[in-house]
């Protein structure tokens, strides 16, 4: 399977026959032909309809064109957000800044302009401050952050004066009572304990506060040192102390706080933008820049898009405009994700089964498709480019959505066709009841063909998931968790009552024992992997009942149990329906105190409205009350 062959399937659908889509695409006919029906063989169905002058599509056909339309128009768009990822117009970003400047300076102007600009960048806006938000920009949690300049001391950071903020106010507990003061001098707070952050972290604007403190009698020993500018207010709000703060603390004060000018006191601050030194992402260029134009307070004229020279032609950036790159196949994208996630082409071709200069060769096509960088190569390894990782990560469950619209074309063609899956497993009750619901269709839906198919309990959900199998008749579920996609309706109880023997053994006389008196034979179950749930709460029940039998857990299928069973090989659990019907060579007895609730269920995909489906799961339900009244099952 592959892009092309769902392109041409499309086209050919679109206008109407192999020579018009052919002509349209500028491929032969015949090999245009031929794809399409190497993909018809690939999935083992006929979605398209030959057979008149105009190609149709079969029922299959049109459940498979609507997911081929959505994979390629996805796949499409992914390949235009990856040339946008690489001139920076697709991503995402985090800026982390004060909490004051969250209502004053450039933020709010910049991310309404990079929203307008720019609508399929992520911005996220967080609030951090000294010196946190530079222990999260060097780890990678943020990629931006405004505040103060980091001392030298804090490396791997790049920065630069954004805009200014007058420090002239005093921020003080809401209950001071110098609170409700139109301003306030510094001598006033003399004696009171002044609360900042360490010194050696704001060493540009200390050395300008600490003077005028001084002179008024404000000494170091009356300081009180807060870890973040965060614990300084909160520290201010719970009567501790008082701070300087920028005058921004006027639009909005922390809560419990009063912010008030200090007449003999002014001095300014730069905010400085800040970016790790080796991000060279464009995302982070058009970032900084629209930053930069907010903090300028320049004008951008509507429908002006702000975006760095690349050369790129119109067509390339054009959100309108979403093509899919002729030369790009899924194994392109499958061979970039091998890539990344094994930092090395090398064991990526190993893992592929390729030769590396193979893979190599594919991954430059990929690139050249799509006309941008999607890997960065170096003597360490590889890894994805942004343009590449937001291509990965789009395009992960491409694979996925194809094998869920072939189940779902393989399900629109049995139901065209009349065709149903059963599955159900082999116990007394189950083969009693399918023959019944076989022997009703028969007569009331005579047009449906029925497949039996032999799947064990555990795995008829997967297989009605994958559209294996249509209705599913099994085991009741014990311990598992359902799947909302699975209809289970409770059709019988037959309950593990009874122990199976060989007939020939010396208590196949008896109508009731005790479980002990089976110690000397082996007790044959399945392993405790097959279902794990239900061989707790068997396992549970029979030490309640003193087992001391040796488990054989060995035997997956109940009919080689039984046949094992018969040859005095050991013994096992029996149904309620068996104590009429034993298997052959076997003898049920009844266990004092042994009663294990089970019985069947019906199974069928939520939402499967097909009139098969229907049919069937009214014949069970017939069958089962039929079942029930049965003396045998009561």
């Amino acid at each position: 399977m592959n892009l092309r062959q769902l392109q041409y399937f499309v086209a050919v659908v679109d206008d109407g026959g192999f020579r018009q889509a052919a002509a349209r695409l500028h491929v032969a006919q015949p090999a245009l032909s031929r794809q399409v029906q190497a993909m018809e063989s690939a999935l083992g169905l006929t979605l398209l309809d030959r057979g008149s002058r105009r190609v149709g599509l079969t029922a299959a056909g049109t459940a498979y064109l609507r997911a081929a339309r959505a994979v390629l128009a996805d796949v499409a768009n992914s390949v235009r957000r990856a040339r946008l990822a690489s001139v920076g117009r697709v991503g995402r970003c985090t800026i982390a800044l004060p909490r004051p400047a969250l209502a004053t300076g450039p933020i709010s102007q910049a991310a309404e302009r990079i929203a307008a600009h720019h609508p399929e960048i992520e911005l996220t806006i967080t609030e951090a401050d000294i010196p946190d938000h530079w222990e999260m920009l060097r780890r990678g949690d943020v990629d931006v952050t405004l505040g103060m300049r980091p001392p030298p001391a804090i490396d791997g950071i790049e920065c630069e004066p954004l805009w200014q903020e007058a420090i002239r106010c005093a921020l003080l507990p809401a209950t001071h009572p110098l609170a409700h003061r139109a301003s306030v001098r510094l001598a006033d707070l003399r004696g009171e304990p002044f609360l900042t952050v360490e010194p050696t972290l704001i060493p540009d604007v200390w050395a300008q506060i600490a003077p005028p403190l001084a002179r008024v009698g404000i000494e170091r020993a009356q300081m009180r040192i807060a870890r973040s500018m965060s614990g300084v207010r909160t520290l201010v709000a719970a009567g501790h102390g008082w701070a300087l703060v920028s005058e921004a603390y006027q639009h909005q004060p922390p809560t419990g706080t009063a912010v008030v000018v200090v007449d003999d006191f002014s001095t300014t601050v730069d905010r400085y933008l800040q970016w790790r030194s080796d991000d060279h992402r464009a995302l982070l260029t058009v970032v900084l820049d629209m930053l930069r134009v907010a903090a300028a307070d320049i004008a951008i004229p509507d429908g002006t898009n702000v975006v760095l020279d690349t050369g790129a032609s119109h067509a390339f950036l054009d959100p309108e405009v979403v093509e899919l790159p002729r030369a790009l196949e899924l194994r392109h994208l499958e061979y970039l994700h091998a890539a990344v996630a094994a930092a090395s082409i090398g064991e990526a071709a190993e893992a592929l089964g390729i030769t590396q200069p193979v893979l190599s060769r594919q991954l430059r096509d990929l690139e050249g498709a799509i006309g941008v960088d999607l890997l960065e190569r170096g003597r360490r390894g590889v890894r994805a480019t942004a343009a590449g990782d937001l291509l990965i990560r789009e395009t992960r469950h491409i694979a996925t959505r194809l094998t869920e619209a072939a189940e779902a074309a393989t399900r629109a063609q049995r139901g065209a066709l009349g065709e149903c899956v059963l599955a159900t497993i082999s116990t007394p009750m189950g083969i009693h009841v399918v023959a019944s619901v076989l022997a009703d269709c028969a007569r009331t839906a005579p047009e449906l063909s029925i497949e039996i198919s032999e799947v064990p309990s555990i795995a008829q959900q997967p297989a009605l998931l994958s559209a294996t199998v249509d209705v599913g008749f099994s085991a009741l579920t014990v311990g598992s968790e359902p799947d909302p996609s699975i209809v289970h309706e409770h059709m019988l109880d037959d309950p593990l009552d009874c122990v199976l023997v060989a007939a020939s053994h010396p208590l196949a006389l008896r109508d009731r024992i005790q479980l002990s008196e089976l110690d000397l034979l082996p007790f044959l179950f399945s392993s405790r992997a097959s279902h794990p749930a239900f061989y707790e709460q068997v396992m549970q029940r029979l030490r309640r009942l003193d087992l001391r039998s040796p488990v054989d857990a060995t035997y997956g299928s109940l009919h080689l149990r039984w046949s094992r069973v018969a040859e005095r090989k050991g013994w096992c659990l029996g149904f309620r329906s068996q104590r009429m019907q034993p298997p052959r060579g076997t003898v049920a007895i009844g266990v004092d105190g042994l009663m294990i609730p089970w019985g069947m269920e019906l199974l069928w995909r939520a939402g499967d409205d097909r009139p098969m489906v229907a049919t069937l799961v009214e014949a069970f339900r017939r069958a089962a009350a039929v079942a029930r009244a049965a003396p045998a099952y009561v």
